[in-house]
C-alpha cells in the first residue's frame, strides 16, 4: 500500500473550474515615503493597501452575489478567506524617490471564489491562518505608523529604524504566506511563497507546518519533520494539532509506523474542530499506520472516519481499496476504488490497475481489460507487461 496521498491533497485543497466566466477588479494606491522609508518599505506597504482594497472590493462585490442564498458570511469574512483563495496581480508601479504608486488587479470567477470558499470554509484551520494573517497584516501597518512618528522625532535612533525595518519584513511575509496559500494548485510555486515567508518572518509558525505539508508532497520527509519540529519550539502544547497531524504524515512516508500512530494520535486528541482537513489527515496517516501494521480492521475504521469528518475528501477511498483487495474483498475494492475515481479528475494508474485486478478476480474480465488498458496507458509497467502477454493493445 504506497503512500499517494499527496496528490490528491493538493487537490482536495485547490478549486478549478475550466469554464469560469472572469471578473476583473482594479485598484491603484499612492504611498508617500517618510524620512524612514526605503524603496522597498515603501512598495510593500503600497502592495499591503491595494490588496486590501482588491479583496475589500471582491467582498463586497461577493456578498452581493450571495444575498439570500444563505451563504452566512460577512463581508470581513469573505474577504478574509480570499486572501488565501485570488491571487492579487501588479500591473504597473512607479517609484520617483518620493512617492510609490501601484497599480493591481485580481482577477476571477465569482462562481469559483464562492464555492472556493464554502470549501475553505469546512477547513477550519486554514481559515483560522488566513485570519490571523489579515489580523497581523493590519497590527503590522498600524505599528508602521506607530514608528513612523517615533523616527520622525528621533532622527538619529538606529534601533527604532532596524525596528521599522523589522515590522516591514513581517508585513511582507503575510502577503507571501497568502500567496503560498493561493497557490495549493502548485506545489513548487506555494513552497517558494513559504520559504520567502520564513526568510522575512522566521517565527511565523504557520509558514513552517505549511512548508512542511508541501515536503510530504514531494516526499521530502526529513525536511518536513525539521519543519515540524521548527514549529513545535514556536507553538504551546494546546495549539500544536496541524504539527501533529503532518508531522504523522512524514514519519508514515518514512516508514516510522509507531511514530506516525503516536503523532495521529495527538493529532485526533488536539484538533479542536469535529471537521477538518487535517483532521481528516489524521486519521489517514493513522490508519496508513495500522494498514502497514497488518490491523486492517482498524486501518478501515479510521478511513471511513476520515470520510465523515471530511466528506469531500477523496484519498480514503483509495487506501479502502487497497485494504479490501488485500483482505479479497473485491467487492468492497471495486466500491472504494470507483468511489475515489468518481471524486477527483486526476487519474492514478495504481489505482486503475487494482481496480482491473478486482474486476478480474469477480469475473469481470470485460472491465478488468478496460481498466488495465488505462493503467497502461498512464504508464503502469505490470498493466502493459499484462496486456502485451494477452496480444492486447492499449
Amino acid at each position: 500500500m504506497k503512500i499517494i496521498f499527496m496528490l490528491t491533497i493538493i487537490y482536495a485543497i485547490a478549486i478549478a473550474n475550466t469554464y469560469a466566466e472572469i471578473r476583473t477588479f482594479v485598484r491603484e494606491y499612492t504611498y508617500r515615503a517618510s524620512e524612514a522609508d526605503s524603496k522597498l518599505s515603501c512598495r510593500t506597504i503600497a502592495l499591503e493597501q491595494v490588496k486590501r482594497l482588491l479583496l475589500e472590493e471582491l467582498g463586497t462585490y461577493l456578498e452581493s452575489q450571495t444575498e439570500g442564498k444563505n451563504f452566512q458570511l460577512t463581508k470581513d469574512q469573505i474577504t478574509t478567506l480570499t486572501a488565501g483563495i485570488v491571487r492579487t496581480e501588479i500591473v504597473e508601479e512607479k517609484w520617483t524617490g518620493e512617492i510609490f504608486w501601484i497599480k493591481a488587479k485580481i482577477a476571477a470567477d465569482p462562481d469559483t471564489v464562492i464555492k472556493s470558499i464554502e470549501d475553505l470554509r469546512s477547513d477550519r484551520q486554514k481559515a483560522k491562518e488566513l485570519e490571523k494573517s489579515r489580523r497581523m497584516a493590519a497590527e503590522y501597518l498600524q505599528e508602521v505608523e506607530r514608528l513612523k512618528g517615533k523616527l520622525s522625532s528621533v532622527k538619529a535612533d538606529i534601533g527604532k529604524k532596524e525596528e521599522y525595518n523589522e515590522v516591514i519584513k513581517k508585513l511582507s511575509a503575510t502577503d507571501w504566506f497568502e500567496k503560498g496559500i493561493s497557490l495549493s494548485d502548485e506545489p513548487s510555486s506555494a513552497l517558494d511563497a513559504f520559504n520567502k515567508t520564513i526568510e522575512l518572518n522566521p517565527k511565523m509558525v504557520e509558514a513552517y507546518f505549511s512548508r512542511g505539508l508541501i515536503y510530504v508532497y514531494q516526499n521530502k520527509f526529513y525536511e518536513a519533520l525539521d519543519d515540524c519540529k521548527k514549529a513545535i519550539e514556536l507553538t504551546p502544547d494546546v495549539e500544536r494539532f496541524p504539527i501533529y497531524a503532518i508531522r504523522s504524515f512524514a514519519h508514515a512516508g518514512l516508514g516510522n509506523y509507531t511514530q506516525a500512530l503516536s503523532d495521529s494520535e495527538k493529532a485526533i486528541k488536539l484538533c479542536p474542530y469535529s471537521q477538518s482537513v487535517l483532521l481528516a489527515f489524521s486519521y489517514l496517516s493513522r490508519g496508513y499506520a495500522h494498514g502497514m501494521s497488518n490491523n486492517f480492521y482498524q486501518a478501515i475504521s479510521d478511513f471511513n472516519k476520515a470520510l465523515e469528518v471530511s466528506p469531500k475528501f477523496p484519498v480514503p477511498y483509495a487506501y479502502l481499496g487497497h485494504i479490501y483487495f488485500r483482505l479479497g474483498n473485491h467487492k468492497e475494492a471495486v466500491k472504494s476504488y470507483n468511489a475515489y475515481i468518481d471524486s477527483i479528475p486526476m487519474k492514478n494508474p495504481e489505482i486503475y490497475h487494482n481496480l482491473g485486478r478486482s474486476y478480474y478476480f469477480l469475473g469481470n474480465y470485460e472491465l478488468a481489460i478496460m481498466n488495465f488498458k488505462i493503467a497502461a496507458r498512464l504508464g503502469h509497467s505490470e498493466a502493459q507487461i499484462y496486456l502485451r502477454s494477452e496480444g492486447i493493445k492499449w
